[in-house]
This record gives C-alpha cells, structure tokens and sequence, in this order.
C-alpha cells in the first residue's frame, strides 16, 4: 500500500541542493553548526543560482549569531563579509542586515520559529520576518544568486530552507500576508 510509515514523503531529503562546509552538516532543508568554536568560519549554500531575481527564506531553530541570504559568489569563504545580502540573527535577539561587508543595523527582533527572508525581485532586496518586510532597498543585480550562509554560534540552526527564481510558485513557505508577491514591484521573469 501507499500509506503508513515508509511512504515516500517520509523520506524526502529536500528541494534545494545545499552544501555543508566546515563544522556545517546539511539534512535535506536543514543546516546546522554542530562543532567547532564561536566564529564566522562554517556555511552553507546553494549548488544552484537564478538570474533576474531569487528568494531566501528559513525558519530559525536555534540562533545565536548565523547571516543567510543571498550572493553572487559563495565559494569564496564560509564567512559573513562575502554574502551580499545577509540577515544576521543576533544572539541578543535583534535581527540586523549585513549589504556587501557593510552593517546595516538593527531592523527588529527575532524569535525561534520565526520565518526570515531574502528576496530580490530584480528591482529592490527586501527582508522580511514572518512575511513583513523590515527594510527595502533598490538594487540592480545582473550576476546569478544563490542561497548563501554564515554561522558562528555552535548549535546554530535554520531549516525549512526554501531557495528559488522570482517567477517559482513556492511562495507560501514565506507565510503571512505581505509575502513578496503581495508587494511585488515587477513582474516575474520571462
């Protein structure tokens, strides 16, 4: 039969193909630092990248100090300083951004089980919590982008982890009202 446990569901790894480096493992939609010390020196990322627009969304296990979100280059290192648009989860609780090696600041707070994002909808980076965009800044992206990370926290974990282009109809594992297609400001790419 097809019901009961052993069905296939039950083992489904994931719909985005992340690589574990450092003290980060990857299972299916969920990325973890399980070892090492305190410092930005274990990520995970995307094997694949979209052009013209791509979003970045997980749900926050354990926090601590961990950035995800989206980046041109994600071979460079495991650290923080290379993501080009990071939400950084803070260990006092606040949620900052990170833009390019700069610090943007403060834009909230956060709590486990909150779902945080990144999009880019090929005219603005907008980062959203829980499905409200806390900040909203132009940009013009032409390079690929792929989901990228940063962890320092030991025991830092995000899972859930959906990456996709603009134009994907898996919208709905960002959650609540004020999703990015609620406020899209172009359409979805051709």
């Amino acid at each position: 039969g097809t019901t009961g446990t052993g069905k296939p569901a039950d083992n489904a790894t994931s719909d985005v193909t992340l690589i574990g480096r450092v003290n980060v493992s990857v299972t299916g939609n969920k990325a973890v630092k399980g070892a090492g010390v305190y410092a930005w020196d274990s990520d995970a990322y995307s094997k694949d990248s979209y052009v013209g627009g791509a979003y970045a969304s997980a749900v926050i296990d354990n926090g601590g100090d961990l950035m995800f979100g989206l980046n041109t280059d994600p071979l460079i290192d495991a650290g923080y300083t290379t993501i080009d648009y990071a939400i950084h989860c803070r260990g006092d609780g606040t949620l900052g951004c990170w833009e390019s090696n700069t610090a943007v600041g403060i834009i909230g707070a956060y709590s486990v089980g909150d779902v945080l994002a990144v999009v880019y909808d090929g005219s603005f980076v907008k980062y959203l919590r829980n499905g409200v965009v806390q900040r909203s800044v132009a940009a013009v992206v032409t390079s690929a982008l792929y989901f990228d990370s940063s962890f320092a926290t030991v025991g830092g974990s995000i899972s859930n982890i959906r990456f996709g282009p603009m134009s994907s109809n898996a919208w709905a594992a960002i959650g609540g009202t004020g999703k990015p297609q609620d406020n899209a400001t172009v359409g979805a790419p051709s």
